[in-house]
């Protein structure tokens, strides 16, 4: 019998039937095939069930497949696969991406070796769809010694000096170019169900459970697709979801936060509640108006101090809806 590794794949798929079979031949073409993938179809309309049972009757490993009768988002139908996985280990890849070969083998060999680790990840290639310059994922945040210091003994392996502090305000491990722990995600009470910002959420929580190991290849192609909730048409409700987020964090809502952090977050929270300002000014007055009374305006000051502080984006705001 070949070598499998103990690990489950969990694909979330909402309507992605004319690519989800891309992403389940990368698991296909692994050098060491997982010992399964779990694939939750998150209420699709366009027949994406179908072409998971249609692949998975060739398929060279056993595939669960969950069919949710409403659209939960993906935070919620990862923690479906989650619950039903039967791997030690859990692989997460969205049903547009895809894995470079051998990627599984290297992502969870050290979770083997370092049984204090608990998410091992490596770089990703982002491309876009409509061709524009993609980018490194990781490269981007993290760089070998900087944030991150060599295991002696472990050739290119990296462990992140301060896992909470790195991943508290920003989010650089993609879900499908990292491995984690099954138990672990059990003890954190699995992803925040939420629509935006689950996987930062739930890498955050994950810190406190223990190391996060690095190497800096790429395993993985991030595939943006033009209705994938990081396009620029979703700037603005994705901004006021972050600083929403990071509210949460503030309040401890995910994992309890080392007072040496508080200043990079109450940093961080002042230039995301900016950026809010910035994307509702360009709706116009109306909207404008209706952020700055919105909780998280709230609670990061008020009407009165978000308009003493950004004047440019009230004139902004005004100007636009006199305009239009």
């Amino acid at each position: 019998m070949s070598e499998t590794l103990d690990l489950s794949v969990v694909v979330p798929a909402y309507n992605r039937a004319n690519l989800i079979a891309r992403a389940l031949d990368s698991v296909a073409a692994q050098t060491v095939l997982p010992r399964e993938i779990v694939v939750v179809d998150d209420g699709s309309s366009d027949g994406t069930p179908d072409v998971v049972a249609s692949w998975a009757k060739s398929a060279p490993l056993p595939v669960n497949l969950i069919v949710s009768p409403e659209n939960r988002g993906v935070g919620a139908a990862r923690n479906i696969a989650m619950r039903a996985a039967r791997g030690r280990l859990i692989a997460l890849l969205d049903s547009d991406d895809e894995y470079l070969k051998g990627a599984l083998a290297m992502l969870a060999a050290p979770l083997a070796r370092h049984p204090d680790a608990v998410v091992s990840f490596g770089e990703a290639e982002v491309r876009f769809a409509d061709r524009t310059q993609g980018f490194r994922h990781v490269a981007r945040n993290l760089t070998p010694g900087n944030g991150a210091t060599e295991i002696a003994g472990d050739d290119g392996l990296y462990r992140l000096d301060d896992p909470q502090g790195e991943l508290l305000t920003t989010s650089y491990v993609s879900p499908s170019a990292a491995v984690f722990r099954r138990q672990a995600a059990l003890d954190v009470g699995l992803m925040p169900e939420k629509r935006y910002g689950e996987d930062w959420l739930f890498f955050l929580r994950l810190t406190g459970e223990g190391e996060f190991l690095v190497r800096f290849e790429d395993c993985a192609i991030i595939h943006r697709q033009d209705d994938n909730l990081t396009g620029t048409a979703h700037d603005y409700p994705n901004a006021c979801r972050t600083l929403a987020s990071l509210i949460e964090v503030r309040n401890n809502d995910h994992v309890a936060i080392a007072a040496r952090h508080t200043p990079w977050l109450d940093r961080a929270i002042a230039k995301q509640a900016a950026a809010v300002r910035y994307f509702a000014s360009r709706q116009g007055w109306a909207e404008y108006w209706r952020m700055l009374g919105s909780p998280e305006a709230r609670a990061t000051g008020g009407r009165a101090q978000h308009l003493l502080a950004d004047p440019k984006s009230a004139l902004r705001a005004l100007v636009g809806s006199l305009g239009s």
